[in-house]
């Protein structure tokens, strides 16, 4: 019985973590400022717009870089996986995609939720 909890419990663990980087800058005391900036990214019509029918190809999402401080880089990217035609992404899925990469990824992550793509990632400049 035990073994089997532990394993169970490992299980969750690992799908909790999918699309987490696993390496690389961590958000640190960074990490709220990102959020902001998601927020409003979100809000104003960078990234919640229209995005044409396509596939996850990665030469083709919507991206916003950002220098959050004089030595690092906030890389924020999203794409539209549906071939029935132009979606528009809403301010609320916006947020909640690219929110979750932060969140719940220390180093960032790249998920999939829906029709939607969603990366955030912070580096070194």
């Amino acid at each position: 019985m035990k073994l089997v909890c532990t394993l169970s419990l490992a299980a969750l663990a690992a799908l909790a973590s999918a699309g987490c980087f696993s390496g690389g800058q961590k958000w640190d005391g960074d990490k709220q400022a990102v959020l902001d900036k998601i927020d409003a990214v979100c809000a104003d019509g960078t990234l919640n717009r229209e995005y044409p029918a396509g596939s996850w190809d990665d030469d083709q999402p919507i991206t916003y870089d950002w220098d959050v401080t004089t030595t690092r880089r906030v890389h924020l990217g999203v794409w539209l996986n549906n071939i029935w035609g132009n979606t528009v992404l809403s301010t609320s899925d916006c947020k909640s995609g690219l929110r979750k990469e932060v969140d719940g990824c220390e180093h960032g992550g790249q998920s999939e939720y829906t029709h939607w793509k969603y990366r955030a990632d912070i580096n070194a400049k």
